[in-house]
């Protein structure tokens, strides 16, 4: 059982849609800062692991090295310090592997580059819906893909996608009871509550509401 929430989910408190919003701000902004939350995010290490194969433990230890020993500016700048430092050559191919995959999401077409950036981090990743950490992610594919497209026919850039991510960011996520066998909430939910009949197990009130 789990505690009825009428306000729901949204999508902003999904991991892809964070992964998104990251990449797309590390994309468009030259400081290495930016790109720290985006390498760091559990789905984008699993799928640089698969493309560089190396383990995300270990990606994980050269990032923190590497921040204690470096100040890069930038992606181009970090690059060049690893490969500069012989005790960054894994993360050197990580970032390598970053730079050129970055390079595809300048597609002139949003939804192309959309599409290109969750191949690479979703393409090698097997859904099952049965799994409550996978639900959604079909959804919000669809969504995210949508938008991007409504973009290019407006003839938007970079600044409209990021626009148009707010709107995916507040949509809501499926059903606010979720997967739950039973629903359990006080007299004040009952108002989000569809169903046609209500079991009453027991009360605390003084006066109950006819």
């Amino acid at each position: 059982a789990r505690v009825f929430n009428p306000a729901g989910r949204v999508a902003r408190q999904h991991v892809l849609a964070q992964v998104l919003r990251d990449g797309w701000q590390a994309k468009h902004q030259p400081a290495w800062r930016a790109w720290l939350p985006f390498l760091r995010q559990h789905d984008v290490l699993q799928a640089l692991g698969v493309t560089t194969r190396i383990l995300p433990v270990d990606i994980l230890k050269q990032l923190d090295d590497f921040h204690a020993r470096h100040l890069p500016a930038t992606l181009d700048d970090a690059l060049a310090l690893s490969a500069a430092d012989g005790n960054f050559k894994v993360l050197h191919l990580v970032l390598r592997e970053t730079v050129t995959r970055s390079e595809l999401w300048a597609h002139p077409s949003c939804a192309e580059a959309v599409r290109m950036f969750f191949e690479w981090i979703y393409g090698a990743r097997e859904f099952d819906q049965a799994r409550e950490g996978d639900r959604h992610f079909g959804d919000l594919f669809s969504k995210a893909t949508g938008l991007a497209a409504e973009v290019d026919a407006s003839g938007g850039g970079a600044d409209w996608f990021s626009l148009a991510l707010e709107a995916l960011e507040d949509a809501p996520l499926g059903d606010v009871h979720g997967e739950a066998d039973l629903v359990l909430h006080g007299w004040l939910e009952l108002l989000w509550e569809p169903a046609r009949s209500l079991v009453v197990t027991g009360a605390n009130d003084e006066h109950l509401p006819g």
